[in-house]
């Protein structure tokens, strides 16, 4: 096990992330993930939260400074082969307490460059309730619209579908 660094991508929110979906220029996505290896780089080694375990498993816990209730007690298990990134203990105030893990479909990447894994989200999440027997497909809606908007193709998109 070895520390590593772990950068999110969400397409279309390169530009903001609490603004709305749009095509961003590969300048703009590029500029992104840089300032976050460059914030994340800048804080105390001590505080590093990311572990390389292999090259099919990577583990992310969360910051000091996260607010949200328990945010101490959420991991990030990042799976490249599969296309996944399982929360566990993902006691988002939006989800309710009764879904206790949070599944990313997405695409992590070894990124030489940067010295960082990215992860790019692709949209469609999959909400696990706590009893592991339940389950919910969510912004099915956020898909359609990075299709509409051309942020991705198609067959991206077709990708991601495959991938839950």
């Amino acid at each position: 096990m070895r520390e590593t660094l772990i950068v999110w991508r969400r397409t279309g929110k390169e530009h903001r992330e609490n603004a709305g979906f749009q095509r961003n220029s590969p300048d703009v996505v590029e500029a992104s993930l840089r300032a976050k290896v460059e914030d994340f780089r800048s804080v105390a080694a001590d505080t590093w939260s990311w572990w390389q375990i292999d090259d099919q498993l990577l583990i992310e816990k969360n910051r000091p400074g996260v607010d949200w209730p328990r945010a101490d007690e959420v991991l990030c298990y990042h799976l490249p082969d599969q296309h996944l990134l399982i929360v566990e203990n993902a006691h988002h105030p939006q989800m309710g307490p009764e879904w206790s893990w949070y599944v990313h479909i997405g695409d992590h990447q070894w990124r030489p460059d940067l010295g960082a894994w990215v992860f790019t989200d692709l949209f469609v999440d999959i909400l696990v309730h706590q009893d592991r027997r339940q389950h919910t497909i969510v912004d099915l809606d956020d898909l359609a619209e990075a299709v509409n908007l051309g942020i991705i193709t198609p067959a991206q998109a077709s990708h991601t579908l495959r991938q839950m």
